[in-house]
């Protein structure tokens, strides 16, 4: 069982120096194929890319308004927590007032 196991261990390690060695020759590849590209050929995959950024961007930000996950929600969510502080306060406020009260009736 022990031979098994190391020969899987083996195995996965071998896997992933492999994949990872097929990883940076893919990436080298690629950087030579962008650097071989013409300048204007560069310009416009850049502005497409830009440009399909900015079309998923819009289409985000639609989403998260029809879901009332926009600033406008997060604004409020920020402004009831800080009611929320200011009511604890408040609150902390009134006991330490009733807690003196008690203590100087227990001192006469």
């Amino acid at each position: 069982m022990a031979l098994i196991y190391n020969d899987m261990v083996m195995d996965a390690a071998l896997n992933a120096s492999a994949a990872l060695t097929l990883y940076s020759q893919a990436e080298s590849w690629y950087f030579a194929a962008w650097n071989s590209m013409e300048e204007q050929a560069q310009a416009e995959m850049v502005a497409e890319w830009e440009q399909t950024i900015a079309e998923r961007a819009e289409e985000i930000s639609k989403m998260r308004a029809e879901a009332g996950l926009d600033g406008a929600a997060a604004e409020k969510d920020e402004e009831d927590a800080e009611e929320g502080a200011e009511e604890e306060g408040e609150d902390a406020e009134e006991g330490k007032d009733e807690e003196g009260e008690e203590e100087g009736e227990d001192e006469e």
